[in-house]
């Protein structure tokens, strides 16, 4: 009995040690199968990185270096629409061409369309541009991304035009690391814009002149030097506000039937006003917009929050492009000499902040409410966090663009010393009209709005997808 228990022992321990090694084994071989899948994984998790880093960097090409082709280049209705193949293989077709027929495409990937972009062009704006498909294919192909330890990726990226009134493109970007491949997609844009210009002083209420202030409607060039033909009035307001209240040497002008009319503190205000008189009270309460978006001609549900996100919290000496600022523009010059002149569009807006809540003096105010959850209307219009923003601007230099402002002056100096404003203002407050003294010009410029309004940055569209390229 004792041998065959040892022989069943040792029978048993054998089978024991068969079934540890391959048990070991298998787990062996599934740990490994597990770490090549968890490589996998985050080599394409790397490669997605850098793609998104080319979709960053072509976003920054387009905002800082690249002029839309002309009219005279694009068909933004062709007849038969041209195809795409993006860097995945894939096809679709797009709805403007150039006049040959071939889509507008920038591509650096080596996969896909191939470039038909004019190397040289006049853009929409008359300026000539060169070797527009150098600047592109040296910003944004195979360029190496740093990912630490981990070694570098490359990424390189391909544009295709899909739209043209309001541009519109579609990027991919295609990533690479350790052998992988990841292409990533966007639409970018350009905001839509349609500001709510009707005048050089575009107001929902009063616009007090003292001072030797001048607001000039007539069309003037970037040197302020007026251009013949008609402009816009002046000044206009909402039907629900008087006409301007002139005093010193002030005086406003305007050209809008063609001869030039200039009115001052002795003018007597003819009822019914002419047609092509400097100022008018006819705009549409009910219409006026109350936020930054309504009065660019956007959507406010859309793109309100994206111009909030925007928002800075100190002002820049150079307003470039479009300045989005959630406090009170500062009187005079900064230390250092900072001036705060500039070009482009200047929003001073309090997301917290809307007139048709805050005043009761306001026609359109909504007694008895608030746009702030948790408070009344009187706790709404205490509350300091609420307050607009205002636009004081006592300096001896000058902007050249569009400037939205909850509410011009009121707090402080307004418009002061001798500054220059050259494009058009939009005051979305609806009392409180005295926009200060000095010397200062207002001047509307079709060329510097337009400059202004094709300065502001493209900006991803909702709709962003992503794609894995099949190696």
């Amino acid at each position: 009995m004792t041998k065959n228990n040892q022989g069943y022992a040792l029978l048993v321990s054998m089978i024991s040690l068969v079934l540890l090694t391959t048990i070991t084994g298998l787990m062996a071989l599934s740990t490994a199968s597990d770490m090549r899948r968890s490589n996998t994984s985050r080599t394409e998790l790397q490669s997605y990185y850098v793609a998104e880093v080319g979709l960053e960097k072509a976003l920054l090409w387009f905002r800082n270096d690249y002029g839309l082709l002309g009219n005279a280049l694009v068909n933004t209705t062709p007849g038969t629409p041209p195809a795409v193949t993006d860097p995945a293989g894939n096809t679709y077709t797009v709805s403007v061409s150039l006049t040959n027929g071939s889509p507008v495409v920038l591509n650096t990937t080596g996969i896909g369309s191939a470039t038909t972009h004019p190397a040289s062009y006049t853009n929409f704006q008359g300026t000539s541009e060169s070797d527009m498909t150098t600047s592109f294919s040296t910003s944004l192909a195979n360029q190496t991304v740093s990912m630490g330890t981990q070694g570098n990726g490359t990424y390189a990226v391909m544009a295709t035009l899909v739209g043209y009134t309001p541009e519109r493109w579609r990027i991919d970007s295609v990533g690479t690391f350790s052998g992988r491949r990841k292409a990533v997609s966007v639409f970018i844009e350009k905001l839509p814009l349609t500001p709510f210009v009707h005048a050089a002083y575009t107001s929902a209420s009063p616009v007090d002149l003292t001072g030797n202030q001048n607001i000039d409607g007539q069309d003037h060039d970037l040197s302020g030097d007026v251009i013949a033909g008609a402009g816009l009035p002046g000044v206009s307001v909402t039907d629900t506000n008087p006409l301007p209240d002139i005093s010193g040497s002030g005086e406003i002008t305007s050209n809008v039937g063609g001869s030039t009319v200039t009115i001052d503190s002795d003018t007597t205000y003819p009822d019914p006003l002419p047609a092509d008189y400097p100022v008018n009270n006819d705009l549409d309460a009910d219409d006026y917009p109350d936020t930054p978006a309504g009065a660019l001609g956007l959507d406010p549900a859309v793109y309100q929050s994206y111009l909030d996100g925007m928002k800075q919290t100190s002002v820049p000496c150079n307003i470039e492009g479009l300045v989005v600022l959630d406090l009170s523009f500062p009187t005079g010059s900064a230390g250092g000499g900072c001036t705060y002149s500039g070009t482009g569009i200047m929003i001073l807006h309090n997301p917290r902040y809307n007139p048709r809540y805050f005043d009761p003096l306001d026609p359109l105010y909504t007694s008895g409410t608030s746009p702030i959850s948790g408070q009344t209307a009187a706790q709404y219009r205490a509350d300091t966090l609420n307050q607009p923003r205002y636009f004081n601007y006592n300096a001896n230099n000058n902007f050249k663009g569009i400037i939205i402002a909850d509410s011009i002056g009121e707090i402080g100096p307004g418009i002061s010393g001798s500054a220059a404003i050259l494009g058009a203002i939009i005051s979305l407050d609806r009392v409180n009209g005295a926009i200060g003294t000095g010397n200062a010009t207002i001047s509307y410029s079709s060329m510097a709005v337009n400059n202004a309004v094709n300065s502001i940055p493209y900006t991803k569209r909702r709709g962003t997808f992503r794609q894995l390229l099949n190696d």
